[in-house]
């Protein structure tokens, strides 16, 4: 007996020297073994699992939730596997099976710093901000140290509306050079939203080091600081969403007039609007080039870089009542047979996936019934998904479905040109139609940008544009309500 147990302890010693060593299919291979012997090990089903896991495709995943479930069932006490098993569900991004994972460790071994961690970013996804702000809090209490958990505190802070609060934690984070990046931009977006434009513009250009403008970054030629050089060719960089470059082009005159030429480098869906902005003179599709400085130009400059460079402050803001014309609109209502009469009506609730706070500004369109059954609205989508993504035409009961008719951006400022209204989450379509000065009311949630300040009904960028903000993060039933109300009386003073 005394000699079995030695080799028990070899095989699983083994396995676990292999894991460490990084070879993962060996120590599975050792695992499998072991398990055939005694398939209740649970020390053996953990590392099987950890080795699965750090193999990390789908199919491993599975497995690896196999392995560890297993060893959790047997030893239930031990907080360990349910940690790693919430890690293996994180994995295959299950969020809800993940946390509870994570508060099953929780509840054996509340002290653990790493399953508190595990646990508030889960709930950071699922979008429930002050349940992670809770363990995060918790986090920092157990190790001071824990920057991404500062960082993270700053971010569910900002998303909670606590945007002063949320720079004191950005702070903690900037002087440190693995998260100091984010933290400051973190940071500018609070501190734009507090109307400090000045310090909030300069914080902001650190945007310039993130990945996402490599494509910019890799450029040979010179940048443009608003000085006035009246023989240059300049390049506009438009590196964000349309919705910040429609927002941004209101410069553009002002940008003109200090240099000889303007070049805007854009997404193909938003080219054949961008011809009719004033102060540009190409436009250049982003998909043309291969890079950069294959264009012929002078100097560049980030399109989200021109308020600061036009010192730009609240009182001073250009183009509030419009400054976009798309020289026609829709004629959908001819089209649609003259079925419906009354007030039309624009909805859009959701933006684009790939924007890191879309969970949070979007909402489910059933939150959007109370506003269908007004009377005298004819309800109308303008919801767009991006390729790929399936549309839903019965996400809105009821409503005309215009998603067809939009092939760009172009085409959606003229269908916008014919709408009464425009309700929508904040995305580029509430800027489209505050920049072609249209009415639009726009829900927005308690984390929302920094451009639309930290209260109020009115926007200083867009004097057409209604403000309905959430009163608590997650609860669209009030600014909904309020819509309602305001909807009613829109009709009434506009109804045919």
């Amino acid at each position: 007996m005394r000699a079995r147990s030695r080799v028990v302890d070899n095989d699983r010693q083994r396995a676990i020297r292999l894991h460490r060593q990084g070879r993962f299919a060996e120590a599975l291979a050792a695992c499998a073994a072991r398990l055939r012997e005694s398939p209740d090990d649970h020390e053996i089903l953990q590392v099987a699992g950890q080795a699965s896991l750090a193999k990390h495709p789908a199919r491993s995943v599975d497995d690896a939730i196999d392995y560890l479930s297993r060893a959790a069932s047997i030893s239930p006490g031990k907080y360990e596997y349910h940690n790693d098993l919430g890690t293996a569900y994180w994995n295959r991004r299950d969020l809800e099976n993940a946390a509870r994972c994570f508060q099953a460790a929780l509840a054996i071994e509340p002290r653990s710093v790493e399953a508190n961690f595990n646990l508030a970013n889960c709930h950071w996804l699922l979008g429930r901000l002050t349940d992670a702000l809770r363990c995060y809090e918790r986090t920092i209490a157990l190790d001071p140290g824990w920057l991404q958990a500062q960082y993270m505190i700053a971010n569910c802070l900002y998303g909670l509306g606590e945007t002063r609060r949320s720079i004191d934690y950005y702070d903690k984070v900037v002087s440190h050079d693995r998260l100091g990046h984010d933290a400051e931009f973190g940071k500018a977006a609070a501190v734009l939203k507090l109307g400090r434009w000045r310090e909030g513009f300069a914080l902001y250009e650190r945007r310039l080091d993130f990945d996402e403008l490599a494509a910019y970054r890799q450029s040979h030629r010179p940048v443009w600081h608003g000085e006035h050089d009246p023989g240059c060719t300049l390049l506009v960089y438009a590196e964000q969403g349309i919705g910040d470059l429609i927002m941004f082009a209101r410069f553009l005159p002002a940008v003109r007039e200090r240099v000889a030429r303007v070049y805007l480098l854009c997404d193909a869906s938003v080219c054949r609007l961008a011809e009719r902005f004033d102060g540009v003179d190409a436009v250049v599709d982003k998909s043309s080039v291969r890079a950069v400085d294959d264009i012929e130009f002078d100097k560049r400059v980030a399109m989200m870089s021109l308020a600061g460079l036009l010192d730009v402050q609240p009182d001073s803001i250009p183009g509030a009542a419009g400054y976009i014309d798309p020289g026609g609109r829709s004629s959908w209502k001819e089209n649609d047979g003259g079925r419906r009469g009354g007030v039309s009506v624009g909805f859009v609730w959701s933006g684009n996936p790939a924007q890191k706070d879309n969970a949070f500004r979007s909402l489910p369109p059933s939150e959007l019934s109370p506003l269908l059954d007004v009377e005298g609205v004819t309800a109308c989508s303008l919801q767009v998904y991006p390729p790929g993504m399936p549309s839903d035409a019965s996400a809105l009961p009821g409503a005309i479905d215009l998603s067809t008719r939009l092939s760009d951006f172009l085409d959606t400022a003229r269908v916008v040109a014919g709408l009464d209204l425009v309700i929508t989450v904040d995305t580029a379509v509430a800027h489209l139609a505050g920049a072609m000065g249209r009415p639009v009311w726009v829900l927005l949630w308690t984390g929302c940008c920094w451009r639309y300040g930290l209260q109020g009904d009115d926007c200083a960028w867009y004097h057409s544009m209604r403000l309905f903000r959430q009163e608590a993060c997650a609860d669209w039933n009030t600014p909904v309500s309020r819509v309602r109300e305001h909807l009613r009386r829109f009709v009434s003073d506009n109804g045919r």
